[in-house]
């Protein structure tokens, strides 16, 4: 479980010191080993002295917060695991060694940049939005009138920029 973005940013706007245009509190990633959460609020306050006294009060609510969720703060750290696991495939291993050598052959090494053939072959080949999901459905179903499907918009700016290459 992790603590609420929207239980910070109320937690901030509530802050008689704290201006609540803009503050937020959004989701922003994954760290190394946290999920990283991104706070931003102006603090109404002239004075170094007393905008230290209110940042530390902001910070000890955001402690509070999270310990209210049940859970914590990710600290650096290392676990090993040891387990016995079966090493590499010999042939998925010789199979991408010989593909590797067909490349440097053929002149086509894909480093430190792709070929710009390659990069036009590969431009849109992804099936997103993927298969069975809601955004997929629309895709599939013809534009209403008056309007066109989101992805037929992307596709168009995409297709459009790539010509423009």
């Amino acid at each position: 479980m992790i603590a609420s973005p929207i239980a910070f940013s109320t937690s901030m706007i509530n802050h008689p010191k704290v201006s609540p245009d803009p503050a937020r509190a959004r989701f922003t990633g994954f760290g190394e080993s946290s999920l990283n959460v991104e706070i931003f609020l102006y603090v109404l306050s002239e004075d170094f002295n007393e905008f230290l006294g209110i940042a530390e009060d902001l910070n000890l609510r955001i402690m509070a917060i999270v310990a209210e969720a049940g859970t914590g703060f990710a600290f650096p750290s290392q676990t090993a695991y040891l387990a016995r696991d079966r090493g590499l495939d010999v042939e998925r291993t010789e199979a991408v060694e010989a593909e590797v050598q067909s490349w440097r052959a053929e002149g086509a090494l894909p480093f430190p940049k792709l070929d710009p053939r390659r990069i036009a072959a590969l431009d849109g080949a992804l099936d997103f939005p993927p298969e069975g999901s809601v955004e997929h459905s629309l895709v599939a179903e013809p534009a209403s009138v008056g309007g066109t499907a989101k992805r037929s918009r992307w596709r168009f700016r995409r297709s459009r920029a790539a010509k423009e290459r």
